[in-house]
């Protein structure tokens, strides 16, 4: 997930990561001041905890919908309708192709 967020950071303008923190172990304390690092566009560490809310309203944000397209398949698994980069229709609640049998997506009764 974090790597998919650092994708999203570098491609989309403006403050989208929102109250980051990192801390190497759970033991320790969080980073004070901590931000993305440059480092991490090439290579994320593997290890620590990342705490953050990512914003695609904040100030001068402007989500890349083609871009986060490419990305989908490597975290909507089963998901057949996001997975098709070629797909343009940007209706989310459109479940006719979801892998997901509809009775689990609505309301528990």
């Amino acid at each position: 997930m974090a790597s998919i967020l650092v994708k999203y950071a570098i491609q989309e303008p403006g403050v989208n990561w929102v109250d980051e923190k990192f801390r190497r172990k759970e033991s320790m304390p969080y980073s004070s001041g901590w931000q993305l690092p440059i480092e991490w566009a090439d290579k994320i560490i593997q290890y620590g905890i990342l705490e953050l809310s990512y914003s695609s309203t904040g100030r001068g944000c402007k989500p890349d919908h083609t871009f986060r397209r490419t990305l989908y398949p490597l975290f909507l698994c089963g998901r057949k309708y996001f997975a098709d980069p070629s797909n343009t229709n940007d209706d989310v609640h459109d479940n006719k192709n979801s892998a997901v049998p509809s009775h689990t997506m609505s309301e528990e009764k």
